[in-house]
């Protein structure tokens, strides 16, 4: 090869070559600028610090606030339950008390219907006990009257008698309608007086009494 052609050769050569280190450069060059940007950008963030102290107290102090208002509205809740629970204390107090008041008042009243009880099963077991009583006393006054009326000198007593012996049959018919339902018939010579036991507050038809017509007057002797 000749020389002209081995300088032409050469000077090519070169001129790549200083292109290349020139292309080389700017490559470096604009590498170098991202490394730089990125190193900035990492020092950045590298700058930043964590403040794990200053967080912890952060959340803290949150869940302090949160347990604080939790706890007034667990007592503002349980205040409530407190004062509707006394108010329904009370209320049932009051009528405990109003119905142990009735019941007091229904055992008395009760009580006081046994003793009436009591007493008109104690009347009603002196009931067959009078009726000899009466009896006696009716023929006790049917003796007096026959022995006034049988007097000689005493006309006119024995007509006052006989009329008494009339009324008291008479009496006798106002009875009770208790007394004729028993079966009780006082024989005639009775009067009708505070110790006749069969008595009423009425007479005739339009009291507690049953007529059963006009007993015979017996003529005077």
């Amino acid at each position: 090869m000749s020389k002209v052609e081995l300088e032409s050769r050469l000077e090519s050569l070169t001129d790549e070559i200083n292109f290349l280190r020139q292309l080389y450069q700017e490559e470096l060059r604009e590498l170098q600028a991202r490394i730089s940007d990125t190193s900035v950008v990492l020092s950045m963030d590298n700058s930043r610090s964590l403040d794990l102290d200053g967080i912890i107290a952060e959340v803290k102090a949150q869940y302090e606030d949160i347990a604080r208002r939790s706890r007034a509205e667990a007592e503002s809740m349980y205040q409530v339950k407190y004062e509707e629970l006394k108010t329904t204390a009370g209320k049932q107090g009051d009528d405990l008390r109003s119905t142990r008041s009735e019941i007091n008042e229904l055992n008395r009243l009760i009580q006081r219907i046994h003793t009436e009880i009591e007493a008109l099963k104690n009347q009603v077991r002196r009931l067959p006990g009078s009726i000899p009583g009466m009896q006696s006393w009716d023929a006790k006054l049917g003796c007096q009257a026959g022995m006034q009326s049988r007097e000689p000198h005493a006309a006119s007593g024995g007509a006052c008698c006989g009329q008494a012996v009339g009324e008291s049959c008479q009496n006798r018919l106002f009875l009770p309608k208790s007394a004729y339902k028993m079966g009780i018939f006082p024989s005639c010579g009775q009067r009708a007086g505070a110790e006749t036991p069969w008595r009423g507050e009425g007479a005739g038809l339009d009291g507690d009494h049953e007529w059963l017509g006009k007993a015979p007057q017996r003529k005077p002797g």
